[in-house]
């Protein structure tokens, strides 16, 4: 309700200008004390004409709600997002707009008190104590990351056992594989959670997968945690023949070139449950042939001769979407694990990682149970059930290394058998036949 002088951007000529002044409840025609340059009525040591520089609230001490001031009331300049030793010109220490500023999930005033958490830590490092396992992530379990007090510990983690399948058909190299399709999403035990970072609910072989979105943009829940923030969504980053997979796979979710290393973390697990783990990823953008990802550093190759398997996760000719598989026993609360995307050339890829969706399901031992498997009098290869074979199906692989393709022909079931005749069995005529069997 004051009036200013439109032909003047600070009418009362305190360096302030009028627009900060108006929504920031100063007086624009008054140049002395709290709506002055030099005032400082939120009492924060930072003045007013610092607050504009900053862009900061001149009447709210703590801007951005992270338990520090704006400026440092504290004389030691430790408990303050600015040093205003030199109050003409304050030294950023973490930013006084950003509430968490090395985004490590740990507020910035949590980090430099032993607060609720019991641990002081960097503000501005995710990883204080440089041991790979982000303070979130140690705080979680307890462990202290914190290097100043000696801790270069990080929490012992289960080893997750991976597997990794094409979910589609594709020709890699000119030799076709057959992919696991839509019962490559398995339904085995009890599912803890299912999460789709992309688009709205879906279910895919009797699994729902629950929608993640926050502010329209792909997010990690409570239940799974990751440092790295989520990208745009691109369309065309899956156009495989399964249309069920398009509202699971058309979704970029992490930018890899905050992190190199991503961290995933699984949350609400039970000591010495045995759980699976699974997740897709997909890449068919031009320009994108070769890439490959590596789990936990170990798991994974770039082999192109290699058809994608237990253990290659090459991308290849025509680009598939892959699944990946894991087990472990847990021995926290929490599980971690790492994913890495790499190019043609074997590098870090620094642009993005697909990890469009998850679930997270308790081994509970309740899947399919084989009584006896043998070979009848006319050669065929018999398979009984605990329970009804009614709806089974039956994959071979020559040499369990090569992905399980599903039998075409050739399969029957009749209560709690399954008959696989014999003219369908060992189709390379090596001697040597795996079988799968899934519903």
């Amino acid at each position: 309700n004051e009036a200013t002088d439109p032909n003047s951007t600070d009418t009362d000529g305190d360096f302030l200008v009028d627009a900060f002044e108006v929504t920031s409840s100063l007086d624009p025609n008054d140049a002395t004390g709290d709506n002055g340059d030099f005032g400082d009525p939120d009492e924060d040591t930072l003045d007013n004409f610092n607050e504009q520089d900053f862009g900061t609230d001149p009447n709210d001490a703590d801007t951005d709600d992270d338990g520090l001031a704006d400026g440092a009331p504290d004389p030691t300049g430790t408990l303050g997002e600015l040093d205003t030793t030199d109050p003409l010109f304050p030294i950023q220490i973490t930013d006084p707009l950003d509430p968490d500023t090395d985004d490590d999930k740990i507020l910035d005033g949590e980090e430099v008190i032993a607060g609720a958490d019991g641990f002081i830590t960097a503000p501005l490092l995710f990883d204080t104590d440089g041991d790979g396992v982000p303070d979130a992530y140690e705080v979680l379990e307890g462990v202290d990351p914190s290097a100043a007090t000696g801790a270069a510990s990080s929490p012992s983690y289960a080893t997750i056992a991976w597997s990794a399948e094409a979910i589609d058909d594709y020709m890699n190299g000119g030799s076709p594989i057959s992919g696991v399709g839509a019962a490559g999403i398995t339904s085995d035990g009890t599912l803890l959670y299912a999460e789709n970072y992309n688009a709205g609910d879906v279910t895919i072989n009797g699994v729902t997968f629950t929608s993640v979105i926050v502010g329209d943009a792909p997010q990690c829940s409570d239940n799974v945690l990751t440092l790295l923030p989520s990208a745009a969504t691109v369309g065309g980053v899956y156009t495989g023949p399964n249309v069920e997979f398009d509202p699971l796979l058309d979704s970029v979710w992490f930018d890899a070139a905050v992190n190199l290393r991503p961290h995933i973390l699984l949350t609400g697990l039970t000591i010495g449950e045995d759980y699976i783990v699974q997740f897709g990823i997909a890449e068919d953008r031009n320009g994108r042939v070769g890439r490959y990802a590596v789990l936990d550093g170990t798991f994974g190759s770039d082999v192109v001769a290699d058809l994608v398997g237990p253990t290659n996760t090459f991308f290849g000719t025509g680009d598939p979407a892959l699944i990946f598989t894991g087990t472990f026993t847990a021995t926290l609360e929490t599980q971690m694990f790492d994913l890495e995307a790499f190019d043609g050339t074997g590098n870090t890829d620094p642009d993005q990682i697909f990890f469009p969706f998850l679930q997270v399901r308790v081994d509970d031992g309740g899947g399919i149970v084989i009584v006896s498997s043998e070979f009848n009098v006319d050669g065929d290869f018999v398979i009984e059930l605990a329970t009804d074979a009614a709806g089974a199906i039956v994959w071979e692989s020559p040499d369990i290394e090569t992905a399980f393709t599903p039998i075409a022909s050739g399969v029957t079931t009749d209560g709690n058998f399954i008959t696989i005749d014999g003219s369908v069995i060992d189709a390379n005529a090596d001697g040597t036949t795996f079988f799968q069997v899934s519903f």
